[in-house]
């Protein structure tokens, strides 16, 4: 079986739930606490197609080692990168600019990038408008979507998003090399995975 990979990194702010989706990502459950990671986390979510699997590596780096001269290694040959912010915290969303400038200096390819704001369960502590973020989204360069790890609104939604974004930018980069374009246009079909498994 063809097996094909991507490489998707999560920065942000601390507290804003980087972890808590990866958690509710890969297994559905809710991370009640707060535990601050002190080293980088990195994990697998393999979708099994009937003809070939693509394997998604995501890595939940700390906050300090985002800012070290580490930063290059995570960054490495990253196809996507989502940056998360809380939409209770006004600053945590004024950080994901800062934080963008980081992958900016140690990228070596050009990432489909995601602003994903967190915690819309939280809806009457809301401090950060959509229309905002939006912008801020537009202006990063990035796609945007508010997502709950509590109760997992949009989190599948979110990383099959993604993964259609990477494929079809995958796709585009081999037409590009080729100099050619794909008889079908190059579109990315709807994907529709046997399951997908999770493995730490």
């Amino acid at each position: 079986m063809l097996e094909k990979s991507f490489k998707v990194v999560f920065i942000g702010a601390d507290a804003v739930g980087k972890t808590t989706i990866l958690s509710n990502y890969l297994s559905g459950k809710y991370q009640k606490e707060y535990l601050p990671i002190i080293k980088t986390s990195i994990c697998a979510k393999v979708y099994n197609f009937s003809d070939f699997s693509i394997k998604l590596f995501l890595w939940d780096p700390d906050s300090d080692s985002v800012f070290s001269n580490q930063a290059r290694e995570f960054f490495a040959e990253t196809q996507g990168v989502l940056i998360v912010y809380d939409i209770c915290s006004t600053s945590s969303i004024e950080r994901a600019e800062h934080y963008h400038e980081i992958m900016l200096k140690h990228v070596d390819s050009d990432p489909v990038l995601w602003l994903v704001g967190n915690k819309i369960d939280l809806k009457d502590r809301r401090r950060v408008d959509s229309a905002l973020a939006e912008r801020k989204a537009k202006k990063l360069g990035a796609h945007h979507i508010e997502v709950s790890a509590k109760t997992g609104e949009n989190v599948e939604t979110l990383f099959q998003l993604l993964l259609k974004n990477m494929i079809k930018a995958r796709i585009m980069g081999i037409r590009k090399q080729l100099g050619g374009r794909p008889k079908n246009g190059g579109n990315v079909e709807p994907l529709h995975e046997d399951r997908g498994t999770a493995a730490a």
